[in-house]
């Protein structure tokens, strides 16, 4: 792995300039390098209410931006893992075939696989029922079932 981080933007899902890291192989050869696409924790909060529509296809987008901009870069030999919110969108992406494919393993440390659970074992209910509208599990059931992985898991 190289030393030096540079930065590329793409056209996110909302039109607007999405920023995304990229570190280069040590020496730019002929030969095609893997990726790791690691997915960063605690944007959720800008995606109020919409978990499931915009950091995915923002995801998606980035990872096409990456693909056709660095060419040493080998689609076929790829990974993801992320941590947090990135976690979460892990198990997302695992359980959505139009992107989940693209992946040769995931890797999810300390992200949440089944929104139900997280309301009972967080001491920080108020980011979940921020994030899922300011309401609580209780009160609309059906708004955390349609963010939860857990419900996707046959695909």
């Amino acid at each position: 792995m190289s030393s030096s981080l540079e930065t590329f933007s793409f056209i996110g899902a909302n039109n607007e300039t999405v920023w995304g890291w990229h570190i280069p192989p040590i020496k730019r050869i002929n030969q095609k390098a893997p990726l790791t696409f690691l997915i960063h924790g605690d944007p959720q909060a800008i995606f109020k209410q919409q978990y499931e529509t915009l950091p995915y296809q923002n995801l998606e987008l980035g990872l096409n931006a990456a693909l056709n901009l660095f060419n040493y870069i080998d689609g076929n030999r790829a990974i993801a893992l992320g941590a947090s919110y990135g976690g979460y969108m892990i198990d997302w992406i695992a359980g959505h075939t139009q992107m989940n494919q693209r992946f040769q393993a995931f890797v999810n440390y300390h992200g949440i696989f089944d929104v139900r659970q997280m309301v009972y074992s967080t001491d920080e209910l108020w980011f979940i029922e921020y994030d899922i509208g300011q309401f609580t599990q209780y009160e609309n059931p059906q708004a955390y079932e349609i963010f939860n992985p857990i419900n996707y898991i046959s695909d």
